[in-house]
């Protein structure tokens, strides 16, 4: 099923651009992680971020879930464009700070929120 993932451990200050460089079979993977900045353009599978630290994920395209576990200060960023349905299927909190920044918040009705012992804030980006 993960064929596809790639993993970042013990990573700190990094920011990385995913352009067009994952597939819709990709996952990314982030153990013990500090201080990062990502953004994805593309289609991908799944994101997990597991003891993360100040963690921002800014999407421009469909993810079909993110888990988080036990990470703090996440960042959650939806970039809207009207040419792209944009989708974010899941989102499974496991003792994690959570923020989630999207253009309108009603587009957070269709994306399934699992909170287990979890801050979750939302925000509106205007």
């Amino acid at each position: 099923m993960l064929d596809n993932l790639i993993t970042f451990q013990k990573y700190d200050n990094v920011s990385f651009n995913f352009n067009n460089n994952l597939r819709i079979k990709d996952s990314l993977s982030f153990l013990n992680c500090s201080n990062f900045n990502i953004k994805i353009g593309c289609k991908i599978n799944k994101i997990t971020i597991k003891n993360c630290y100040n963690f921002k994920i800014t999407y421009l395209d469909t993810i079909s879930g993110i888990d988080i576990e036990k990470s703090k200060d996440i960042s959650i960023n939806r970039i809207y464009d009207e040419e792209k349905y944009i989708n974010l299927n899941f989102i499974n909190c496991f003792e994690s700070n959570v923020n989630f920044e999207f253009d309108n918040l009603v587009q957070l009705l269709d994306i399934k929120i699992i909170n287990e012992n979890s801050s979750i804030t939302f925000s509106n980006k205007t």
